[in-house]
Protein backbone atom coordinates (compact mmCIF):
# COMPACT_ATOMS: atom_id res chain seq x y z
CA UNK A 1 0.00 0.00 0.00
CA UNK A 2 1.27 3.48 -1.11
CA UNK A 3 0.59 4.46 2.69
CA UNK A 4 2.66 1.99 4.06
CA UNK A 5 5.67 2.37 1.58
CA UNK A 6 5.38 5.98 2.37
CA UNK A 7 6.40 4.97 6.45
CA UNK A 8 9.58 2.89 5.33
CA UNK A 9 12.48 4.37 7.46
CA UNK A 10 16.20 4.15 7.90
CA UNK A 11 16.98 0.79 10.02
CA UNK A 12 20.86 -0.37 11.06
CA UNK A 13 21.24 -3.70 13.29
CA UNK A 14 24.47 -4.63 11.64
CA UNK A 15 26.95 -5.82 14.75
CA UNK A 16 29.29 -2.77 13.60
CA UNK A 17 32.16 -5.67 14.62
CA UNK A 18 34.63 -5.33 11.29
CA UNK A 19 36.96 -2.06 10.52
CA UNK A 20 34.75 -1.02 7.74
CA UNK A 21 32.72 1.41 7.26
CA UNK A 22 28.25 -0.03 7.30
CA UNK A 23 26.70 0.30 3.92
CA UNK A 24 23.57 2.01 3.70
CA UNK A 25 20.75 0.76 6.06
CA UNK A 26 17.35 -0.94 5.23
CA UNK A 27 14.55 0.75 4.21
CA UNK A 28 11.99 -1.79 5.91
CA UNK A 29 7.96 -1.07 6.26
CA UNK A 30 5.81 -0.62 8.97
CA UNK A 31 2.18 -1.54 7.48
CA UNK A 32 -0.52 -0.19 9.68
CA UNK A 33 -3.10 -2.56 8.51
CA UNK A 34 -0.98 -5.46 9.66
CA UNK A 35 -0.51 -4.39 13.28
CA UNK A 36 -1.70 -5.70 16.71
CA UNK A 37 -4.95 -3.05 17.29
CA UNK A 38 -4.17 -3.72 20.81
CA UNK A 39 -0.63 -3.23 20.87
CA UNK A 40 1.13 -0.09 21.66
CA UNK A 41 4.21 0.58 19.29
CA UNK A 42 7.12 3.22 19.82
CA UNK A 43 9.90 3.96 17.58
CA UNK A 44 12.50 6.52 16.54
CA UNK A 45 15.73 7.61 17.29
CA UNK A 46 18.10 5.29 18.66
CA UNK A 47 19.51 7.48 21.62
CA UNK A 48 15.86 6.66 23.38
CA UNK A 49 15.69 3.29 22.75
CA UNK A 50 17.04 2.39 26.25
CA UNK A 51 15.63 4.55 28.41
CA UNK A 52 11.98 3.83 26.71
CA UNK A 53 12.81 0.19 27.04
CA UNK A 54 13.21 0.48 30.90
CA UNK A 55 10.00 2.52 31.29
CA UNK A 56 8.19 -0.07 29.16
CA UNK A 57 9.58 -3.16 31.42
CA UNK A 58 8.26 -1.39 34.43
CA UNK A 59 4.92 0.03 33.08
CA UNK A 60 4.35 -4.01 31.83
CA UNK A 61 5.00 -4.88 35.86
CA UNK A 62 2.45 -2.29 36.25
CA UNK A 63 -0.23 -3.23 33.95
CA UNK A 64 0.27 -7.44 33.44
CA UNK A 65 -1.40 -7.86 30.31
CA UNK A 66 -0.44 -4.67 28.23
CA UNK A 67 1.21 -5.22 25.10
CA UNK A 68 3.83 -2.65 24.56
CA UNK A 69 6.81 -3.14 21.79
CA UNK A 70 9.46 -1.30 21.14
CA UNK A 71 10.59 -1.39 17.28
CA UNK A 72 14.25 -0.96 16.05
CA UNK A 73 15.89 2.29 15.67
CA UNK A 74 14.82 4.40 12.53
CA UNK A 75 15.55 7.80 13.55
CA UNK A 76 13.59 11.18 14.62
CA UNK A 77 13.07 11.76 10.93
CA UNK A 78 11.52 8.13 10.41
CA UNK A 79 9.55 8.51 13.69
CA UNK A 80 7.68 11.70 12.54
CA UNK A 81 6.88 10.11 9.01
CA UNK A 82 5.42 6.96 10.54
CA UNK A 83 3.45 8.93 13.37
CA UNK A 84 1.88 11.15 11.21
CA UNK A 85 1.25 8.02 8.43
CA UNK A 86 -0.35 6.13 11.78
CA UNK A 87 2.29 3.48 11.53
CA UNK A 88 2.91 3.69 15.30
CA UNK A 89 1.51 5.44 18.64
CA UNK A 90 4.53 6.98 20.24
CA UNK A 91 7.37 8.42 17.83
CA UNK A 92 11.12 8.81 20.10
CA UNK A 93 13.14 11.93 19.05
CA UNK A 94 16.94 13.09 20.43
CA UNK A 95 16.23 16.80 19.18
CA UNK A 96 14.14 19.97 18.93
CA UNK A 97 11.47 19.72 16.14
CA UNK A 98 10.83 23.12 13.97
CA UNK A 99 7.28 24.41 14.38
CA UNK A 100 6.13 22.96 10.66
CA UNK A 101 7.04 18.97 12.81
CA UNK A 102 5.33 20.31 15.42
CA UNK A 103 1.79 20.93 13.95
CA UNK A 104 -0.95 18.26 15.49
CA UNK A 105 1.71 16.45 17.94
CA UNK A 106 2.23 16.35 21.74
CA UNK A 107 5.95 16.78 22.52
CA UNK A 108 6.60 15.04 26.08
CA UNK A 109 10.37 15.81 27.04
CA UNK A 110 11.82 12.70 28.50
CA UNK A 111 15.23 13.72 29.37
CA UNK A 112 18.04 15.99 28.83
CA UNK A 113 21.05 13.35 28.02
CA UNK A 114 24.84 14.85 28.07
CA UNK A 115 27.48 13.52 25.16
CA UNK A 116 30.65 11.70 26.12
CA UNK A 117 33.67 10.93 24.24
CA UNK A 118 33.96 7.14 24.67
CA UNK A 119 36.80 4.38 23.69
CA UNK A 120 37.51 1.34 25.13
CA UNK A 121 39.13 0.57 28.67
CA UNK A 122 42.21 -0.87 27.30
CA UNK A 123 43.63 2.10 25.94
CA UNK A 124 44.76 4.44 28.07
CA UNK A 125 43.47 8.24 28.43
CA UNK A 126 45.71 11.00 26.65
CA UNK A 127 47.46 13.08 28.50
CA UNK A 128 44.58 16.08 28.88
CA UNK A 129 42.00 14.37 27.08
CA UNK A 130 39.04 16.73 26.57
CA UNK A 131 37.29 17.95 23.28
CA UNK A 132 40.09 19.84 22.07
CA UNK A 133 42.74 16.93 22.35
CA UNK A 134 39.89 14.68 21.03
CA UNK A 135 39.29 16.90 18.09
CA UNK A 136 43.25 16.87 17.54
CA UNK A 137 43.35 13.01 17.84
CA UNK A 138 40.55 12.47 15.19
CA UNK A 139 41.89 14.77 12.92
CA UNK A 140 45.28 13.63 12.53
CA UNK A 141 45.23 10.84 10.27
CA UNK A 142 49.00 9.47 12.21
CA UNK A 143 47.04 10.07 15.48
CA UNK A 144 47.60 7.20 17.86
CA UNK A 145 46.94 5.84 21.91
CA UNK A 146 49.81 5.71 24.42
CA UNK A 147 49.77 1.93 24.18
CA UNK A 148 50.64 2.50 20.16
CA UNK A 149 47.11 1.68 18.96
CA UNK A 150 46.22 3.62 15.67
CA UNK A 151 42.76 6.19 17.03
CA UNK A 152 40.01 5.08 14.62
CA UNK A 153 37.09 7.70 14.49
CA UNK A 154 33.83 6.28 14.57
CA UNK A 155 30.76 8.70 13.61
CA UNK A 156 26.91 8.64 13.36
CA UNK A 157 25.77 9.91 9.63
CA UNK A 158 25.78 13.30 8.80
CA UNK A 159 22.83 15.08 9.72
CA UNK A 160 22.29 12.20 13.16
CA UNK A 161 21.11 14.07 16.54
CA UNK A 162 24.42 14.25 17.79
CA UNK A 163 26.07 15.01 14.84
CA UNK A 164 23.84 18.24 14.83
CA UNK A 165 24.25 18.76 18.58
CA UNK A 166 28.17 18.91 18.49
CA UNK A 167 28.08 21.13 15.46
CA UNK A 168 26.47 23.60 18.11
CA UNK A 169 28.39 22.74 21.42
CA UNK A 170 31.68 21.80 20.31
CA UNK A 171 32.49 22.65 17.02
CA UNK A 172 36.13 21.82 16.83
CA UNK A 173 35.21 18.37 17.08
CA UNK A 174 32.01 18.68 14.87
CA UNK A 175 34.95 19.93 12.09
CA UNK A 176 37.82 17.45 13.03
CA UNK A 177 34.78 14.50 12.09
CA UNK A 178 34.04 16.16 9.36
CA UNK A 179 37.50 16.36 8.17
CA UNK A 180 37.86 12.55 9.09
CA UNK A 181 35.01 12.37 6.72
CA UNK A 182 36.00 14.42 4.14
CA UNK A 183 39.46 12.34 3.86
CA UNK A 184 37.25 8.44 3.72
CA UNK A 185 39.05 8.25 7.33
CA UNK A 186 37.46 6.21 10.33
CA UNK A 187 33.21 4.70 10.01
CA UNK A 188 30.13 6.01 9.63
CA UNK A 189 27.52 4.26 12.26
CA UNK A 190 23.97 4.25 11.86
CA UNK A 191 22.64 3.33 15.14
CA UNK A 192 24.03 4.47 18.57
CA UNK A 193 24.39 0.22 19.29
CA UNK A 194 26.24 -0.32 16.33
CA UNK A 195 28.82 2.37 16.98
CA UNK A 196 28.78 1.15 20.81
CA UNK A 197 29.33 -2.95 19.25
CA UNK A 198 32.53 -0.97 17.25
CA UNK A 199 33.82 1.12 20.24
CA UNK A 200 33.91 -2.32 22.35
CA UNK A 201 35.58 -4.38 18.91
CA UNK A 202 37.59 -2.40 17.27
CA UNK A 203 41.56 -1.31 18.55
CA UNK A 204 41.52 2.05 19.14
CA UNK A 205 37.80 3.22 18.11
CA UNK A 206 37.38 6.68 19.68
CA UNK A 207 33.81 8.10 19.13
CA UNK A 208 30.40 10.38 21.17
CA UNK A 209 27.91 8.30 22.38
CA UNK A 210 25.04 9.97 25.02
CA UNK A 211 25.88 8.90 28.67
CA UNK A 212 22.28 7.37 29.27
CA UNK A 213 22.92 4.62 26.38
CA UNK A 214 26.26 4.16 27.13
CA UNK A 215 25.38 3.41 31.08
CA UNK A 216 22.64 1.67 30.17
CA UNK A 217 24.67 -0.68 27.97
CA UNK A 218 27.30 -1.54 30.57
CA UNK A 219 29.48 -1.94 28.31
CA UNK A 220 33.18 -1.45 28.88
CA UNK A 221 33.87 1.72 27.86
CA UNK A 222 35.72 4.62 29.57
CA UNK A 223 33.33 7.82 29.20
CA UNK A 224 35.25 11.54 28.61
CA UNK A 225 32.61 14.47 29.56
CA UNK A 226 32.96 17.16 26.74
CA UNK A 227 32.95 20.56 28.29
CA UNK A 228 31.83 23.76 25.26
CA UNK A 229 34.81 25.95 24.71
CA UNK A 230 33.45 29.20 26.34
CA UNK A 231 30.18 29.89 27.37
CA UNK A 232 27.32 28.03 26.81
CA UNK A 233 25.62 24.31 27.64
CA UNK A 234 27.91 21.02 26.88
CA UNK A 235 26.73 18.76 23.92
CA UNK A 236 23.40 16.90 24.93
CA UNK A 237 20.60 15.51 23.50
CA UNK A 238 16.82 16.68 24.96
CA UNK A 239 15.05 12.85 24.66
CA UNK A 240 11.32 13.21 23.68
CA UNK A 241 8.40 11.22 23.35
CA UNK A 242 6.08 12.66 20.05
CA UNK A 243 2.15 11.21 19.79
CA UNK A 244 -0.24 12.42 17.41
CA UNK A 245 -3.68 14.75 18.75
CA UNK A 246 -5.96 13.46 20.09
CA UNK A 247 -4.53 10.72 21.84
CA UNK A 248 -5.94 7.78 22.52
CA UNK A 249 -6.63 5.79 25.99
CA UNK A 250 -3.63 3.59 25.50
CA UNK A 251 -1.14 6.25 24.64
CA UNK A 252 -2.65 8.43 27.44
CA UNK A 253 -2.15 5.94 29.75
CA UNK A 254 1.45 5.46 29.13
CA UNK A 255 2.27 9.26 28.72
CA UNK A 256 0.86 9.47 32.53
CA UNK A 257 3.14 6.52 33.36
CA UNK A 258 6.21 8.17 32.05
CA UNK A 259 5.45 11.45 33.41
CA UNK A 260 4.45 9.57 37.01
CA UNK A 261 7.40 10.61 40.35
CA UNK A 262 7.90 6.62 40.15
CA UNK A 263 8.93 6.70 36.32
CA UNK A 264 10.85 9.93 36.52
CA UNK A 265 13.14 8.14 39.59
CA UNK A 266 13.42 5.33 37.45
CA UNK A 267 15.04 6.89 34.91
CA UNK A 268 17.09 8.64 37.89
CA UNK A 269 19.01 5.70 39.35
CA UNK A 270 19.24 3.80 36.33
CA UNK A 271 21.17 6.77 35.29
Amino acid sequence: QALALATCCLLALLAGGCAVDEPAPTMPCFAPAARDPQELLLAGSGAVLAPTRLLVEAYRAAHPGAKVRVAPSIGTGGALRALRDGAIDVGLAARGLSSAERQELRVTPLATIPLVLALHRRHPLPKGLDQRVAARLVADATARFGDGTAVVPVYRQRGDAVDKALAIHTPALARAIDKARSEHRGLTRYTDQSLLASLRRIPGALGVVDAGTLRLSAAPLRSIELDPRGPGEPPHLDLALLTRTPESKRVAAFLSFVQSPAARRLLVERG
